[in-house]
């Protein structure tokens, strides 16, 4: 027993000394974490819901402490207060995390805000509804800021790679290191790993009348004549990186041009990403300005290619066959964790966003607030506690990707839910979920989206009635497995038949907002197509007019009272009648009481209508004679009604324009 007590105390001291080296769980509970340094316990879930794709999203109010202050420091910039961090003491957090199961049909993309040949800045929702604007049947389902930025160049171009879906926006990493994360994107174990191999050199894509790539081929000059059976890229370049301002562009001939790129954005010396149609075959000298680019070839193959119209891209893509096939990458400043070993490195507390893999591929995008201490005791991380709290969330590996005000995570709104983000606006299609330091949402030089691909879909109206609503789904695109429609209303799943839907039992004057949705196995995916419909208004079943002529303080008025069925209440109107025309000014509303009239007398009324509203005609019995009304009918003419039509069909159009007000929008002309 002694020996083995030698040899357990043996154990026990080099276990203690690896502990102190490495993440692994010194003190770990249900809700905290604990590494060599710092403590991460979260305190309770706020928010939490599934976005559909295999992305759940949860808000958590948590504590960080650190076991020593030289692991944390709350005197850095930005911060609203400045203070010396006590070791042990627990400081209140905001944690938004999504957790995503990449086996599901979602990609993590980085995209990049440029603007033909100019590499912008944008806010987070911004760059999402841009994304999806440019990328049919894709949709954004969440987000976090990207990496680094040049925030006070020209160009706003990251600081290290931005390359989405195989679009090389930058492909130079100027990190320096191995500063770059590769997404493989393909729901095989672990999905994130870094690489520095980031070597690149320009390459030439065409597509076909679809938009497929049909040939890729390396680019052999820039900026130089071609030799015999090569090809040349043409483009204007910076003086400086990143800054405004172009050299004197190229002058060249024999070229196919790109005029007015979409794209034609360069940020420094060998670096250029370039995509539009070819406007022409340019035999004279042409300059390329910026904005342009051009092909010169001297491939027979790659020349039978080009033609006036065809789509062609030109970007620096990277030369390591070991990346091949990856077509997502972006940079970061510092890694937090690697192979669940803590990477001390930056001990001030700020704002911070995170990239992270759970072993067995899982991963996590977290966003912690800060620098606002005093106002909603949001005290940020450093980079110990940023390793303590991804660490709780199951992450082997984590980096940091841009922090302080530029730190946003957004959620796609989902149908039926209660939820408010930051600065929200009826109209956004995100919620901002987190508490963004600067006091608005920041514009950054990229993001990392992510996105599922889902089959184009649209929902309109083909009946509303007053309690029931006909629409029409129809797929515009298809994926197998969203098949299976539905249309969602307040969590009510209603299935969809041969492109057709109806739902019974709605409130009349009501809006709803229907979502497409689709059934896979027994998950609700929601295509994220939606229509909102307000149901109809009850038609009258009664209107009653009577028209009385007397007189009132010496002018001769006329009393039109008229009633309908959707509150019961009687409007009267007042009119002048020794008058030409009666402005609406001068139309007195006054409300009646209880008496209904049956008949017109002693009165010619022409009636003018205004309105840009359009409903059917409809037709109503009133005892002996019938009632032609129409609410909103477009009317541009004069109407004419005299008393003798009363005997037979009764022609008066009641526009009613504000119905809550029930503002009788005609002009009355008596004779």
């Amino acid at each position: 027993m002694r020996v083995i007590k030698k040899i357990n105390l043996v154990l026990l001291f080099a276990l203690t000394l690896f502990v102190s080296l490495m993440s692994i769980n010194v003190f770990a509970s249900e809700n905290s974490y604990s590494n060599f340094a710092a403590t991460y316990k979260v305190l309770e879930v706020a928010e939490e819901y599934n976005l559909g794709y295999g992305v759940e999203y949860h808000k958590d109010l948590a504590t960080t402490s650190v076991k020593e202050s030289q692991y944390a420091r709350g005197d850095a910039y930005g911060n609203e207060v400045k203070y010396a961090v006590q070791p042990g003491k627990e400081y209140s957090q905001q944690v938004n995390v999504l957790e995503i199961d990449p086996t599901k049909d979602v990609q993590l993309v980085p995209y990049a805000f440029l603007s033909g040949s100019v590499w912008s800045s944008s806010t987070l929702r911004s760059a999402a509804l841009e994304y999806e604007i440019k990328n049919p049947g894709y949709r954004v389902v969440a987000g976090v800021n990207g990496d680094y930025f040049q925030i006070s160049m020209a160009v706003k171009a990251s600081t290290g790679v931005t390359i989405g879906q195989g679009q090389f926006y930058k492909a130079q990493n100027d990190h320096g290191g191995a500063h770059t994360i590769a997404i493989k994107n393909n729901g095989e174990g672990k999905q994130l790993f870094t690489t520095s191999n980031t070597q690149n050199a320009p390459v030439l894509s065409i597509y076909d009348n679809n938009g497929n790539i049909i040939k890729k081929i390396a680019i052999n000059k820039v900026n130089s004549e071609p030799s015999e059976n090569e090809i040349a890229l043409y483009y204007t370049e910076r003086p400086k990186a990143f800054e405004a301002g172009f050299n004197p562009g190229p002058e060249v001939e024999n070229v196919w041009l790109v005029k007015d790129a979409d794209y034609a954005v360069t940020t420094q010396i060998g670096s250029f990403y370039g995509i539009g149609n070819i406007t022409e075959n340019s035999v004279a000298k042409v300059v390329i300005n910026e904005g342009d680019f051009a092909i010169k070839s001297n491939n027979p193959e790659i020349t039978a290619l080009l033609n006036t119209g065809v789509k062609i891209r030109a970007q620096y893509e990277f030369t390591d066959p070991s990346l091949e096939g990856i077509e997502n990458f972006i940079g970061f400043p510092f890694t937090i964790i690697e192979n669940n070993q803590v990477i001390n490195h930056d001990s001030y507390r700020h704002p911070r966003t995170m990239i992270g893999q759970r072993e067995n591929g899982e991963i996590i995008l977290a966003v912690i607030d800060g620098r606002q201490e005093n106002s909603k005791g949001f005290h940020g991380a450093s980079s110990t506690e940023m390793a303590a709290l991804m660490g709780y969330y199951g992450c082997v590996d984590a980096w940091n990707l841009d922090g302080g005000g530029s730190s946003t995570l957004i959620v796609r709104k989902q149908p039926g839910w209660d939820f408010e983000g930051y600065n929200e606006k009826a109209n956004d299609n995100w919620h901002v979920t987190n508490s963004p330091s600067d006091k608005s949402e920041r514009s950054d030089g990229n993001h990392l989206l992510v996105v599922a691909k889902v089959p184009e879909s649209t929902i309109e109206y083909e009946t509303i009635g007053v309690d029931y609503v006909t629409l029409n789904v129809v797929l515009l695109t298809e994926i197998e497995k969203y098949k299976d429609l539905y249309v969602n209303l307040d969590g009510e799943y209603y299935q969809v038949q041969d492109g057709k839907v109806t739902i019974t039992g709605l409130k009349k004057n009501t809006d709803y907002t229907f979502y497409v949705s689709s059934k896979v196995g027994d998950d609700m995916y929601n295509l994220m197509a939606s229509t909102t419909v307000t149901t109809s208004k009850p038609a009258p079943t009664t209107v009653s007019i009577k028209v009385d002529n007397y007189v009132k303080n010496g002018e001769k008025l006329i009393l039109i009272r008229y009633t309908v069925d959707y509150n019961d209440a009687i409007r009267s109107i007042i009119l002048v009648a020794d008058k030409d025309y009666l402005s609406a000014s001068e139309l007195i509303m006054i409300e009646g009481t209880t008496e209904f009239y049956d008949a017109l007398k002693n009165a010619t009324i022409k009636i003018k209508y205004r309105d840009n509203a359009l409903f059917d005609e409809k037709v109503i019995i009133f005892e002996e004679f019938e009632v032609t009304y129409s609410l909103g009918f477009i009317m541009n003419e004069i109407k004419y009604t005299t008393n003798e039509s009363i005997l037979g069909v009764f022609n008066i159009l009641i526009i009613i324009r504000n119905i809550k007000k029930h503002f009788l929008n005609a002009f009355f002309l008596l004779k």
